[in-house]
């Protein structure tokens, strides 16, 4: 059995203030966004697997089930081209192509587990910040799932993250997450200048 790989505690925060900057600069005023105009903004070209030839098919599914990126140069200009794979579930390719760009945002250059335990967690929180699940309590995973439209998968460990987060004395929330949170429209912005 695989244990999950664990970023120090140091890394998981510099990765949410990472996220929820990201959040903001990219205008994302809402949960769930559509990850594909959000690569049309960066400049991200999405390849589908299925656009590719049969044998080729094969070879990118052997190469990652789900998605990988590379850069290409284009009118002497680098383009940064994410492949992923469009038969399975919308949930999946959007975690996969958020992960993709996790790898890119945190300028990482060769593949190791460390880069993929921080792109997978920058992934899921940017479709579920951990803020944001105070405010849908009760907490189910199928709830989780569906109002992020993320796996179940990834809802739980979104839930197991939002317990730790309390656990570790909030709502009191840190600078960058209230505002996250007032970006998102979570909270009103009156109401999160009054509580710093």
């Amino acid at each position: 059995m695989n244990k999950r790989f664990r970023l120090p505690y140091k890394r998981y925060e510099d990765i949410k203030k990472t996220a929820s900057s990201k959040i903001k600069e990219w205008g994302i005023k809402s949960l769930p966004y559509n990850c594909f105009q959000l690569c049309k903004m960066l400049g991200i070209v999405l390849k589908k697997y299925s656009d590719q030839e049969l044998s080729t098919q094969k070879e990118l599914t052997e190469f990652s089930e789900d998605a990988f990126c590379y850069t290409i140069v284009e009118n002497g200009c680098a383009v940064r081209v994410i492949a992923y794979n469009d038969k399975m579930p919308e949930h999946r390719i959007r975690f996969s192509i958020m992960h993709e760009i996790g790898h890119i945002v945190l300028d990482h250059t060769e593949h190791s587990q460390l880069a993929e335990a921080e792109a997978n967690f920058f992934a899921q929180y940017m479709l579920a910040p951990t803020p944001t699940l105070q405010y849908i309590l009760p907490l189910a995973a199928s709830k989780v799932s569906f109002l992020y439209n993320i796996s179940e998968e990834c809802a739980k460990n979104v839930i197991v993250q939002f317990k730790n987060w309390k656990e570790k004395g909030k709502p009191f929330l840190l600078p960058y997450e209230k505002t996250l949170l007032e970006h998102l429209h979570f909270i009103p912005a009156q109401e999160v200048h009054s509580s710093i």
